[in-house]
């Protein structure tokens, strides 16, 4: 019965989705975190709960997005689903790793709510592109032809300075893991 029931539920919602979204954007608003913690609870209707979450995004700052709106303004070369999480929009909205980002034309999803943090870990992806973190790990934005530019520019800057590397790696100890160049901010 209980598995029915939610079936019916999130037809009701997509049904919602499809036909009334202002409906639906007020629903979400109130019912979107609950919905959001059934992601990595069931994994019967994981599927059903990704597609109806709304996120909102650098591409428009009014509307909230949906997974498939999202992957599909993705260019083909895109090979990640890139978020940033944080406390409130203004905050994300406004952080330096953003700039790439920024400068690329690259959309990124703005996770605020507490429980974005803890689904997206759960979840292997969406349409066959993995959620990935703008401020952890290698983010690479660049093209074949850029990305082996910036690796030689990278290359000669660590050389350049590898006395300052090294003294500030020193300096630092074991508090950081390594003192590196990165193209990510402007």
């Amino acid at each position: 019965l209980r598995k029915r029931l939610a079936k019916k539920v999130l037809q009701s919602l997509q049904g919602m989705k499809d036909e009334k979204p202002e409906d639906f954007r007020k629903a979400w608003g109130e019912f979107g975190k609950v919905l959001k913690e059934g992601i990595y609870e069931d994994d019967a209707n994981r599927q059903a709960l990704l597609d109806l979450c709304l996120f909102p995004t650098t591409h428009d700052a009014a509307e909230p997005t949906t997974l498939m709106d999202y992957v599909k303004r993705m260019p083909a070369t895109q090979e990640a689903i890139y978020y940033i999480a944080g406390d409130r929009r203004e905050t994300v909205e406004n952080a330096p790793q953003l700039e790439a980002f920024k400068d690329k034309g690259v959309e990124v999803l703005f996770f605020t709510d507490p429980v974005d943090e803890f689904w997206v870990q759960h979840v292997d992806g969406f349409e066959g592109k993995a959620f990935q973190s703008v401020v952890r790990g290698e983010v690479n934005l660049e093209g074949e032809e850029e990305r082996k530019a910036a690796d030689a520019q990278r290359k000669e800057l660590e050389d350049k300075h590898r006395g300052l590397l090294g003294a500030l790696q020193q300096a630092l100890g074991e508090q950081i893991k390594e003192v590196r160049f990165s193209s990510r901010l402007k």
